[in-house]
C-alpha cells in the first residue's frame, strides 16, 4: 500500500476524531447518544479489568477466519464444477441467487439443536455467504480466459490438465480475489450480526448487551474494535492481493 494512500486514510480517521471529539467537549449531541473519549476510555479500562475484550475479540476473530477459510476451500472447487458442468450450473444457479434474498439465521435454531451450543452454527451459517461469492467468481473468471491463450497452450501440446493449472487459473485469478474480497466482507457482516441476534461471545453480542442495559460508553468500544477487527481482515485480503497481483497488467 501506498504513503499517499496511508496517510489518506490517517487523515479521514483524524478529521472524524476530530469530529466526534467537537461535538461531544460541546455537547453538541447527547452522550446518550454519543460519548466523550474520556468516558470511552474509562469503560475502556474497566472492560479491560473485567478480562471482556480479549475473549471477545478473540471469539469473533476466530469465527470469521474460520467461516472464511471454508468459504475458500468449498467456493473455488464448486466454482470449478459450475464452470465444468454446465448442466450442474443451470441446476444450481437459482438456488445460489436465492440464498441471498434469505436471512439465513433463521436456521440457526436447526443448526444450534444439530450442534449444540458453540461456535460451529454461526460458523457454518456465515461460511454458505462466504461459499457462493467465491464459487460464481471462479466460475466467471475459468469461463472468461483468454481464447488466444487457451489455442496457445494448444498449440504448444499441453494437456488439458495443465492448461487449466498453467493458464485459465492463473487467467481467472483477477476475479477469483474480487470473490475472496467479498467473501471476507461477508464473513465479517455474517459473523457479527448472527453473534448480534444469537450468541453469547463475541463483539456483536457485546454490542447488542451493552445497548440494552444503556451502557452507551462500553457499547462504542464495542463498536470500535468491531470496525478495527473488519479493517484488519480486509486489511489482510488486500495485502495478498497485492503481493499476487504485483507485476500483472
Amino acid at each position: 500500500m501506498s504513503a499517499r494512500k496511508i496517510g489518506g486514510y490517517l487523515a479521514t480517521l483524524l478529521a472524524l476524531a476530530g469530529l466526534w471529539a467537537l461535538a461531544t467537549s460541546g455537547r453538541l449531541v447527547s452522550d446518550q447518544v454519543l460519548p466523550s473519549f474520556p468516558e470511552m476510555a474509562a469503560a475502556l479500562a474497566d472492560l479491560l479489568a473485567d478480562g471482556q475484550i480479549a475473549g471477545n475479540v478473540g471469539s469473533t476473530v476466530l469465527r470469521i477466519v474460520l467461516s472464511f477459510i471454508i468459504g475458500v476451500l468449498l467456493g473455488l472447487p464448486l466454482g470449478a464444477l459450475l464452470w465444468r458442468v454446465p448442466p450442474v450450473s443451470t441446476a444450481l444457479q437459482p438456488y445460489l441467487a436465492a440464498i441471498y434474498s434469505v436471512p439465513l439465521v433463521v436456521f440457526y435454531p436447526f443448526f444450534l439443536v444439530l450442534l449444540g451450543i458453540n461456535d460451529w452454527p454461526v460458523v457454518l451459517l456465515t461460511a454458505v455467504m462466504t461459499t457462493i461469492p467465491i464459487a460464481l467468481s471462479t466460475q466467471i473468471g475459468l469461463d472468461h480466459a483468454p481464447a488466444v491463450l487457451i489455442n496457445v497452450g494448444r498449440s504448444l501440446e499441453r494437456t488439458p490438465a495443465q492448461i487449466f493449472r498453467q493458464i485459465r487459473l492463473p487467467a481467472a485469478w483477477p476475479s477469483i480475489l474480487g470473490g475472496i474480497k467479498l467473501s471476507m466482507v461477508y464473513a465479517v457482516v455474517g459473523v457479527v450480526s448472527m453473534e448480534f441476534v444469537a450468541a453469547q461471545r463475541g463483539l456483536g453480542s457485546r454490542i447488542r448487551y451493552y445497548y440494552e442495559i444503556f451502557d452507551v460508553g462500553s457499547m462504542y468500544v464495542f463498536i470500535l474494535l468491531t470496525l478495527l477487527v473488519s479493517g484488519c481482515c480486509i486489511g489482510a485480503v488486500l495485502a495478498v492481493e497485492g503481493v499476487t497481483m504485483n507485476g500483472r497488467s
